[in-house]
């Protein structure tokens, strides 16, 4: 639904802009620490900034639950997954 709210209206209600950058503000946070753990621990690549892949992992997320919406073969939905996952190991 914040998908759709950004797509349809982030561009015509200046409160509901602020909203949805907010949430997208914590997304990338969210994302950021999981990113930061995964380099502790070696199974996220260290030569990118955290912030970076966290970007990148939001924007893959978002990507992801669109295509989600419209295929419904899992072995397409496995793969983008897997090249995701590829990109940051």
């Amino acid at each position: 639904m914040v998908i759709n709210c950004y797509t349809e209206m982030g561009n015509q209600n200046v409160e509901l802009l602020g909203l949805l950058e907010a949430n997208q503000e914590r997304l990338v946070a969210i994302f950021q620490n999981l990113v930061i753990q995964g380099q502790e621990d070696g199974s996220i690549r260290k030569e990118e900034k955290s912030e970076l892949l966290a970007h990148y992992l939001v924007n893959a997320f978002q990507g992801f639950r669109i295509t989600g919406m419209n295929s419904t073969d899992p072995s397409v939905l496995k793969s983008i997954i897997q090249n995701i996952l590829k990109t940051i190991a």
